[in-house]
C-alpha cells in the first residue's frame, strides 16, 4: 500500500478523530452532499478534492455525490476533475436520479398535472413564494424576478442559466423547489400538509425548499446505490448540512455535519467537522484514506 503522509491540521479534529478511529477500518462508501457541504461558498470544488478522492478510492471506498442538483449540474460542477468526475457513481435531484457504474439505476420524473397544481397553490400564496422547476438543460423561474431571487446572493455556476417563465417548461420536470422570501420551515409545512402522500419539502438553507417526489430522497437513491454495490448501509458514512441530507444521515453508519450545517442537522448527526469554507470534507477524506494506507 502508498505510504501515509503527515496528516494537515483539520477544523473539528477531535470528531475527526473520533469519525476515523470508529468508521475507517469498515469504510466502503462516503456519501457527500455538495452545496453548503463540499463545494466552497462560491459552488466551486475545493482544492485538493481530486487526490483526496483519488487516494481513498485506492483503498477501494467508493466517493458518490448525493446532491440535490439535476444530473447536468452535478456533471458540470464535477468537469475540472475529468475523467474522476465522470466516472463517480451518482445520487442526484435528491434522489430522482441514481447513477451506478455509468448507467442508470433510478430515474423518476414529476406528473406535470401535479406540477402544475402546485404552481396554482404557489400563485394563489399571499407569502408569495417562487417555484424553480428544472428540465433538461436549466432552471426556470416561476412567481418571482430573477431580481428578487438573486439579490442578496453569492454567484453560483447556474446563475446564467436562470430563465424568467410564466409556466412550465414543455420538457421533462427533472427537478422542483420553492423560495420562500422569509420563514422557510413554516412554508415548507404547509405546503407539505396540502400536497402529503403526494411531495415532500425539505429546507435546504434561508430560503430554498426543495420537492422531492415520495419514495425519492437522498436516502432512497443511497440504499439503492448500496444493494447495487452489495454493501450494507452500516459500512457507509455521508457528509451534509441541510434538512435534505436528514434521512440520509438516518441510514449511513456514520452521519457527519460540517459547522456551517443548520442547527436541527447537527443534533441529528454522529460527528461534526469544520466548515466548506475551511475544506473540511476533503480533509476529512484525506484522513480516512491515511488511515486506511496505514492499515
Amino acid at each position: 500500500m502508498e505510504a501515509s503522509r503527515p496528516l494537515r491540521p483539520v477544523a473539528g479534529r477531535g470528531d475527526l478523530d473520533r469519525l476515523v478511529a470508529e468508521r475507517a477500518s469498515s469504510l466502503a462508501c462516503v456519501f457527500c452532499d455538495m452545496d453548503g457541504t463540499l463545494l466552497t461558498p462560491l459552488s466551486r470544488l475545493p482544492d485538493g478534492l481530486a487526490e483526496a478522492v483519488r487516494r481513498l478510492q485506492s483503498t477501494g471506498v467508493r466517493f458518490v455525490p448525493a446532491t440535490g442538483r439535476t444530473l447536468w449540474s452535478i456533471r458540470d460542477i464535477l468537469s475540472p476533475l475529468g475523467d474522476l468526475g465522470s466516472e463517480l457513481d451518482l445520487v442526484a435531484g435528491n434522489g430522482m436520479d441514481v447513477i451506478m457504474g455509468g448507467r442508470s439505476l433510478v430515474h423518476l420524473e414529476y406528473d406535470r398535472t401535479l406540477l402544475r397544481e402546485l404552481l396554482d397553490a404557489v400563485r394563489s400564496d399571499p407569502a408569495r413564494p417562487g417555484m424553480v422547476v428544472y428540465d433538461q438543460a436549466q432552471p426556470y423561474l416561476l412567481n418571482m424576478s430573477a431580481e428578487t431571487f438573486f439579490s442578496g446572493r453569492q454567484p453560483t455556476n447556474e446563475a446564467s442559466l436562470f430563465a424568467e417563465a410564466d409556466g412550465l417548461p414543455r420538457g421533462t420536470v427533472v427537478k422542483a423547489a420553492l423560495i420562500a422570501r422569509e420563514d422557510p420551515e413554516r412554508v415548507a409545512a404547509r405546503y407539505a400538509d396540502r400536497f402529503a402522500s403526494r411531495l415532500e419539502f425539505a429546507v435546504c438553507g434561508r430560503h430554498w425548499i426543495d420537492i422531492p417526489l415520495p419514495g425519492a430522497g437522498k436516502d432512497a437513491g443511497a440504499l439503492a446505490l448500496l444493494r447495487g454495490l452489495g454493501v450494507g448501509p452500516e459500512r457507509a458514512i455521508a457528509f451534509g448540512d441541510s434538512m435534505n441530507d436528514a434521512a440520509l444521515m438516518g441510514i449511513v453508519g456514520g452521519s457527519v455535519a460540517v459547522s456551517n450545517a443548520l442547527p436541527q442537522l447537527k443534533g441529528m448527526c454522529s460527528y461534526e467537522i469544520g466548515s466548506n469554507a475551511e475544506g473540511a470534507v476533503v480533509q476529512a477524506l484525506e484522513a480516512l484514506a491515511d488511515a486506511r494506507l496505514r492499515g
